[in-house]
């Protein structure tokens, strides 16, 4: 038994010499020809490697979460693997206890996720707090009967955070080079990943059908800014809970160190008696 295992050890190691050689030599005649660099060749290899799913669900990913970094499916996987082996090492460098080394390699694993993760939710409640000026605009426009394309160029250069400003931008280049409506806007609902977006697109898509644009978006501002004001209103309570919370523990902390004293005295008295 033992014999066969070592057969299909040293087998599954020659295959990945093999590979390893065959990619080095594809490399170095890259470098050659193209001149291209580590970083290129680690990308195509990841590519290769990276299933097409996969790579389309982080694809997804990054774009709700704005690129960040500028990165894409292929120098994601690249650095939580980089992040991975740095742990490793430095774990190893560093006088860890085994739970420890453990927790540190799997944080550094899902680290690039967590930033990517809360990156995503910045973005979206950028959106969510313009929404209703963005709605607004449209409507200004459509009353005005402004050319949808000067509108967007409009909503661009209103919009406040710098993530609504660049995703708007996108949205009125795309529809100035293609001029397809309804492609730019289904584009852009995807792109911010948030209901609002889905609606307001949906709301222009079937204002142009109807022909009663400027009711529908009417009907959506006022419904957006309801929404924004109760957000508002449940965010002040959470944030009075919290303060609550916050100078509870305090006082409890500062109750508990005046009184320790006492507890090591009583500590003191209840062991002299029982013991």
């Amino acid at each position: 038994m033992n014999l066969y295992l070592n057969i299909i050890k040293s087998i599954a190691i020659a295959i990945l010499l093999y590979v390893a050689i065959n990619e080095y030599r594809l490399y170095s005649l890259k470098k050659k020809l193209f001149s291209v660099n580590l970083k290129d060749s680690l990308v195509s290899l990841t590519g290769k490697v990276l299933k097409k799913e996969k790579a389309n669900r982080i694809r997804q990913k990054l774009r709700k979460a704005g690129n960040p970094l500028g990165l894409i499916p292929e120098t994601f996987i690249i650095t939580k693997i980089l992040l991975t082996i740095f742990a490793v090492f430095y774990t190893r460098a560093v006088d860890m206890e085994l739970t420890q080394r453990i927790a540190f390699i799997v944080f550094a694993f899902f680290s690039l996720d967590l930033y990517v993760h809360f990156s995503q939710k910045d973005r979206e409640e950028a959106f969510r707090n313009e929404m209703p000026i963005i709605v607004d605009i449209f409507e200004l426009g459509a009353a005005a009967d402004i050319p949808i394309r000067d509108v967007f160029f409009i909503a661009a250069e209103s919009a406040e955070s710098k993530h609504v400003k660049q995703e708007i931008s996108k949205l009125a280049a795309e529809y100035f080079m293609t001029n397809d409506k309804e492609l730019c806007l289904k584009k852009f609902a995807k792109n911010t990943g948030i209901v609002e977006s889905e609606i307001l697109v949906m709301s222009l898509l079937q204002g142009d059908k109807t022909g009663k644009t400027l009711n529908i978006l009417s009907s959506l501002s006022s419904s957006l800014y309801n929404t924004v004001t109760a957000r508002l209103v449940r965010q002040d309570k959470s944030t009075d809970f919290k303060v609550l919370f916050t100078i509870f523990f305090l006082m409890a902390s500062i109750v508990m160190l005046y009184m320790y004293p006492y507890f090591s005295n009583l500590e003191g008295g209840l062991k002299s008696i029982f013991l």
